[in-house]
């Protein structure tokens, strides 16, 4: 140990082996400090807390951050409930009116149909039915403004067709429609363009009333109206065959004062027997014609 000691070599390199182990210890020490300066600065507005306030910190963001998303989903769930209260209400009005309501996408196909079309149309569900599929069972088509008249679909579906390319106005039209169980129909159709945010044409919305009901009644009040003025000219024609059966009973009596014998009497009263005859006819056909009339 003296011999090693006495050494300048060794006594040199255990000084500066000291001096280096000193100097790496310094340099960690400042180098940690730099950090926590460096941090410090950072986040200036952090305070310094234990391990208790730093958890109880973090419970309470994350507990924040829960409520807002709560928050979030309830606003979420109202609208939500909102949106379907409004779509319930407007699938109940269109349930509920008795005209049949249709809507056609730009391809011409069924999107929307409420109760009454499905049942005037005689289809349980229309939809995807294209304007050619649910319009085949037209057999004539009325153009109200015009008069003009077809004896099939294809024009209907034509202008149709025309009006989802262009949005053209389309005219008010009647159809007699058979059913597909056979049903027949006066159907009154009112189309019209429906437009999209950005003016294209978006589909087609229809509108049918049933004028079966309307129809049969007008028939027979036209019907009606035809016979009563069959009956005002037939009871004219009657009268006007009853006088001349007076005129020819007249000369018939006037002949048998100038002749007065068997044979001209014989035949004389039996043609008078006969106008008498045709003359009762006239008077009940006159009757019944009179008491039709008061009925009407």
């Amino acid at each position: 140990m003296q011999k090693l000691l006495q050494n300048p070599l060794l006594l040199k390199l255990a000084l500066l082996t000291t001096i280096c182990v000193g100097l790496f210890l310094l340099a960690i020490i400042l180098v940690r400090k730099l950090r926590r300066s460096i941090q410090a600065e950072a986040e200036p507005a952090r305070p310094i807390l234990g391990e208790a306030g730093f958890a109880l910190a973090t419970y309470q963001g994350l507990g924040q951050q829960l409520r807002e998303k709560e928050s979030e989903l309830k606003r979420l769930r109202e609208q939500q409930q909102e949106t379907g209260a409004n779509s319930d209400i407007n699938e109940a009005v269109l349930g509920n009116l008795s005209c049949g309501i249709l809507f056609f996408d730009r391809a011409g196909m069924v999107r929307q149909a409420n109760r009454a079309a499905k049942s005037l149309f005689g289809y349980a569900s229309p939809f995807s039915f294209h304007i050619r599929d649910l319009f085949r069972g037209v057999t004539r088509i009325k153009w109200l403004d015009t008069g003009e008249e077809a004896q099939s679909s294809l024009p209907l579906v034509h202008a149709m067709q025309e009006s989802l390319r262009s949005a053209a106005p389309f005219r008010r039209i009647t159809v007699d429609y058979r059913s597909p169980s056979g049903q027949k129909r006066v159907l009154a159709l009112t189309v019209s363009p429906v437009k999209g945010k950005g003016g294209e044409v978006a589909g087609l919305s229809c509108v049918i009333d049933d004028l079966t009901e309307i129809t049969e009644v007008s028939e027979q009040m036209q019907r009606s109206e035809n016979f009563a003025s069959l009956g005002e000219i037939s009871a004219g024609l009657a009268n006007d065959f009853k006088n001349s059966l007076g005129i020819v009973r007249g000369h018939a009596q006037k002949l048998l004062k100038e002749d007065s014998t068997a044979a001209t009497r014989y035949y004389v009263e039996k043609i008078v027997t006969e106008l008498d005859s045709l003359s009762r006819i006239v008077d009940e056909f006159l009757e019944f014609a009179g008491s039709t009339k008061h009925q009407h």
